[in-house]
């Protein structure tokens, strides 16, 4: 049907039959020109565009864009469900029962060599409730530094409790859970966000 339309609203061509037709040798369908065209040109704006987007909207989950390399490889003990981030909560603190909390992650004091210490699914949903602030607090025995302090993550955009913005900003679909900021959903809505962006340039 869409063929048909554009059929009906062309214009007409009065010497379309008595063009030679095409030499199959020497006018390829794909040349330097259409090359130059959708990937030097057009391909530099919709890429540049859309990785624009798809930082902008993670900055607006509260990632920020600084604070996304090298996180997928990285492993760390996962918070337990009823942990809640402190961004002031920057020394270790031990409790009586041995048990160490950092920023929150009562699973802190784990040894590098556990075998709790898990990666993040950052392309699944199996860890879309858990807040990565929390799982990315963790330091070695070694002392090495923390992987992400305060200052790589944002305020959240999408207020989880105003009633002001739309759902979709405020809840995921797919986790049935709330705030997406700060969660691995948000990377999906980036993600969504790029491809969408790619097709609108």
């Amino acid at each position: 049907m869409v063929p048909a339309i554009s059929f009906a609203y062309e214009n007409a061509e009065l010497d379309i039959m008595e063009r030679q037709p095409r030499n199959s040798k020497r006018d390829h369908l794909v040349n330097f020109k259409l090359i130059s065209f959708a990937y030097f040109q057009i391909g530099v704006v919709q890429a540049s565009a859309a990785m624009f987007g798809y930082f902008y909207f993670l900055n607006d989950f509260g990632i920020r864009p600084s604070a996304i390399w090298y996180l997928a490889l990285k492993k760390a003990p996962m918070p337990n469900a009823w942990d809640e981030y402190f961004e002031d909560q920057s020394d270790i603190i031990t409790y009586i029962n041995g048990t160490q909390s950092r920023y929150g992650n009562s699973n802190y004091g784990i040894s590098v060599d556990d075998p709790k210490l898990e990666m993040l699914a950052w392309d699944k949903v199996k860890h879309g409730k858990v807040d990565i602030r929390l799982f990315y607090a963790f330091k070695d025995e070694n002392g090495s530094p923390s992987i992400r302090e305060p200052d790589a993550w944002t305020s959240c955009r999408w207020a989880p409790d105003d009633e002001s913005l739309p759902l979709i900003y405020r809840k995921s679909y797919v986790t049935d859970w709330h705030p997406i900021c700060y969660t691995t959903e948000a990377l999906k809505f980036a993600q969504s966000g790029y491809l969408i962006i790619i097709v609108c340039v």
